[in-house]
């Protein structure tokens, strides 16, 4: 076992991808990436819809382990599950967040017409949203809570592609995404500081290994 003030991990010698959540430009994916760079080698790096469907990966394979955010609203689930073990944590504070959007003048004409907006978001950083906007007001921008309706989305990812896509006007995404996406920041930078866990698959001699039934959670 490694320990440092930063990071504990299991011996993970077998270990060859890490599963969770996607699309490309996740800060769980960008956290995968810490994860192998603390592991010390080059480790594949599969991405799914959700936490669940990454944990169901692990499950079914001995060589892959699952990254989950403790920030994540039903973190309880892989604490609990017991086709799966605890192998560590680690400190990681992801890519900066923004508030986006896909041009600055047609945001800007959008406020101006006093009309509904929409900001998409994952719901991990949701809770700090209010505050941003309340700062973007203070810069010049136009918004009206009380016309402001928020989406939330599975990922940061498909947060910043509902404004791509012209189905949201704004969003709170990480760097990375506003980068991939090609979308105009207009915020502030909100820092997160975050623990991450590790899970692998529970060992099939153990007893818990003998009373797993594989499932899926809806939320």
């Amino acid at each position: 076992m490694e320990n440092n003030f930063a990071f504990w991990l299991r011996s993970l010698e077998s270990v060859n991808s890490i599963a969770t959540l996607g699309p490309k430009g996740t800060s769980s994916e960008a956290a995968a990436e810490f994860l192998a760079s603390l592991m010390g080698r080059n480790l594949e790096i599969k991405l799914f819809d959700s936490f669940e469907q990454a944990c169901s990966h692990t499950e079914q394979y001995n060589h892959s382990v699952l990254l989950v955010a403790n920030a994540y609203r039903d973190v309880d689930y892989f604490y609990m599950n017991p086709c799966i073990n605890l192998a560590g944590s680690f400190h990681y504070s992801p890519p900066y967040y923004y508030i986006c959007c896909e041009s600055v003048e047609k945001a800007c004409h959008r406020l101006k017409l006093k009309k509904r907006i929409t900001i998409s978001t994952h719901r991990a950083p949701s809770s700090r949203l209010h505050d941003m906007i309340e700062s973007l007001k203070k810069s010049g921008w136009e918004f009206d809570l009380s016309r402001t309706e928020i989406v939330y989305t599975e990922s940061t990812s498909e947060a910043a592609k509902a404004v791509k896509n012209g189905i949201s006007d704004f969003c709170l995404i990480n760097e990375y995404a506003a980068d991939l996406y090609q979308l105009d920041v207009i915020s502030n930078p909100l820092i997160i500081e975050m623990v991450w866990t590790v899970f692998v698959k529970t060992n099939p001699q153990s007893k818990e290994h003998k009373h797993c039934q594989l499932r899926s959670v809806q939320l």
